[in-house]
Formats: C-alpha cells, sequence, structure tokens
C-alpha cells in the first residue's frame, strides 16, 4: 500500500474539491528544530562532526497520536493531518557530537 508522507506547502482549497483551480491559501509547514546535545563552540581551525538522527515513530506520537484510521496513509493535499504531523515534528531530531 502506498505511503505518501510530507511536510511540504500545504494548500488550503474551497470545499472538498482537492483540485489545483480550488486553491485559496498556501501553508508554510516548516518549522525550527531545537537539537538537544548540540550546544558547541568550534574554535578556528578546528571542526565539528556531528550524527543528527530522525527518529520516525517520533512522527506519528507526540503531542498528538496520528491515527491511521481516520487519516489514511497519504496526507498529501491534508492541511489538517500535515499541521498535526508538523506539531508532532518538535523532538523527532536529535544530535550528537562525534569525537
Amino acid at each position: 500500500m502506498p505511503f505518501n508522507f510530507h511536510l511540504g506547502i500545504g494548500q488550503l482549497y474551497h470545499g472538498n474539491n482537492c483540485n489545483v483551480d480550488s486553491i485559496y491559501a498556501f501553508v508554510q509547514n516548516y518549522f525550527t528544530v531545537h537539537l538537544p546535545g548540540s550546544s558547541f563552540t568550534i574554535e578556528d581551525p578546528k571542526t565539528q562532526t556531528f550524527r543528527i538522527t530522525m527518529n520516525i515513530e517520533k512522527w506519528f506520537e507526540s503531542p498528538h497520536i496520528f491515527d491511521f484510521n481516520q487519516w489514511g496513509n497519504a496526507i498529501m493535499q491534508n492541511q489538517q493531518a500535515m499541521q498535526m504531523v508538523r506539531e508532532n515534528g518538535w523532538d523527532v531530531f536529535s544530535a550528537i557530537p562525534l569525537k
């Protein structure tokens, strides 16, 4: 079964019609990520390497439980579902400095 999941630019439609002629607004679904443990100082000419991890399951857990029975497995063109997932993105990423 296809699984279409992204947080690109959302679209709001007039009525229940999801065609390009019924779009009346666009929604920016980006958000700021604060990476725990990513505070660092680099002295010139030194470098620092990090491992950035994305915990996929967290997109579906908190603060909202993403119910696939309600939203299905394709959220493109569904701004309400994308908003929920965007709000869940607060703790999806982490960073670990590598020595």
